[in-house]
């Protein structure tokens, strides 16, 4: 599989995320699968291994605090080295609370064979773009639903 069919991928993952279908994700996971969080959220760990860990991400911050979510790929750009980077818009609805909360980071995907191996989570676009010492190769763009960037907490 090549790098733009991880870009595609990418795109569909985030969609299935927002809409609920965590197997989906699950199934396009390597066993030995990393999500590095952005830390912009309080109570969630910096680190998330497998597909247990993806369960426990899921558990933690989807599940738990949110009512309602939603994730878009506002920008997602191939790097050289084949890894996808990619600024997203989280809008949520804290549970319990009613806040609504918007927020955009990044992620800087790679992928394995077609499967999504590795995620690194950003606050801002210059910090990803700097931790990975590429510059991107090409883009594609979505328009945003979502309310502007908030946050009131969940």
């Amino acid at each position: 599989m090549g790098a733009e069919q991880d870009l595609e991928l990418y795109r569909e993952g985030i969609a299935a995320w927002s809409r609920g279908d965590r197997d989906w994700v699950l199934e396009r996971a390597t066993d030995d699968f990393e999500f590095h969080a952005a830390q912009m959220f309080p109570g969630i760990r910096p680190v998330y291994e497998g597909r247990e860990g993806l369960k426990d991400f899921w558990r933690e911050f989807i599940e738990e605090p949110w009512s309602e979510l939603e994730l878009e790929v506002e920008r997602a750009e191939l790097l050289p080295d084949g890894r996808v980077i990619a600024q997203l818009r989280f809008c949520g609805t804290g549970r319990g609370s009613g806040a609504e909360v918007t927020v955009r980071y990044v992620h800087v995907a790679e992928f394995r064979e077609g499967e999504l191996a590795r995620v690194d989570g950003f606050r801002e676009w210059h910090e990803a773009l700097a931790a990975t010492g590429e510059e991107p190769s090409g883009s594609t763009t979505s328009r945003s639903r979502c309310l502007p960037p908030r946050w009131d907490g969940p």
